[in-house]
């Protein structure tokens, strides 16, 4: 018997955002509710603000940057959301506090699975498991998902690190294990250097994997995350009129009276 235990990390919380779709609309998007003791106003602030008469304008500028941030992560959370709605690949029965042996597993598709290793809960996005197709042994394939089309190496490689120590823990209870690292966006994968640093981990697009996972549709996924596209384009345009507006109007109050002395 392994040490390793899974378990699913559905929560009542998650449930409830996960049954409806998330909001990627810029303007909808909260940002940071105090700008002032935000990252994005300091980029643009002066040493003396409360005499900085374009104060007002610099914030408006760290709101709408903040808005888009948010909008930002929200689009990826509605990635998650898209794969895990999928009825057809998520309604197995989570294997819940299950030591990993040949008769507690099931063959599923589980998003959010934990795995707990020396005490270490590790959770992983995308697991799937079935029967080698000779019967002989089980087959646990583990996706790690970025919203991107580039890999940040350093963390790549701290992931890398956690896929195999699970990869590890479970080849020792006779499983065998697959670990991909999915850059969704991306349209194929060049950088042979980030191939020969994986140590065994496929770097994979999105497309690719939903060939491998089927029952996904990558093109029906990307189309419903840019459904706000124009409207967050007229809302950006209209927020860059604004701001150069009201810039204009303090920059010509401030040069009529300089002109007044």
């Amino acid at each position: 018997m392994s040490a390793v235990t899974l378990c699913m990390a559905h929560y009542v919380r998650k449930q409830r955002v996960r049954q409806s779709k998330p909001k990627t609309s810029i303007e909808q998007a909260c940002g940071r509710l105090n700008i002032s003791d935000s990252g994005y106003y300091r980029l643009f602030t002066s040493q003396n603000p409360s005499q900085d008469r374009f104060d007002e304008v610099k914030k408006d500028i760290a709101r709408l940057v903040s808005r888009v941030h948010s909008a930002s992560i929200t689009n990826g959370t509605r990635l998650e959301t898209a794969y895990i709605a999928n009825s057809l690949y998520n309604k197995n029965q989570p294997i819940v506090g299950a030591y990993l042996n040949t008769t507690s597993l099931q063959e599923g598709h589980f998003v959010h699975m934990m795995f707990s290793i020396l005490g270490k809960n590790i959770e992983v996005d995308y697991t799937i498991i079935h029967k080698h197709k000779h019967k002989t042994k089980w087959v646990i394939k583990l996706f790690e998902i970025k919203d991107g089309g580039e890999l940040d190496t350093k963390k790549a490689m701290s992931e890398v690190r956690t896929l195999i120590s699970i990869k590890n823990a479970l080849e020792s209870a006779n499983v065998h294990v697959e670990m991909y690292i999915v850059l969704w966006n991306t349209q194929g994968i060049t950088k042979k250097s980030f191939k020969s640093a994986l140590d065994g981990v496929h770097l994979i697009t999105g497309r690719q994997m939903c060939k491998l996972v089927k029952g996904i549709d990558f093109d029906r996924i990307s189309k419903d995350r840019t459904d706000v596209g124009p409207d967050n384009l007229s809302y950006i345009i209209r927020q860059f009129r604004l701001i150069v507006y009201k810039y204009d109007m303090i920059e010509d109050e401030i040069r009529r009276c300089q002109n007044k002395n």
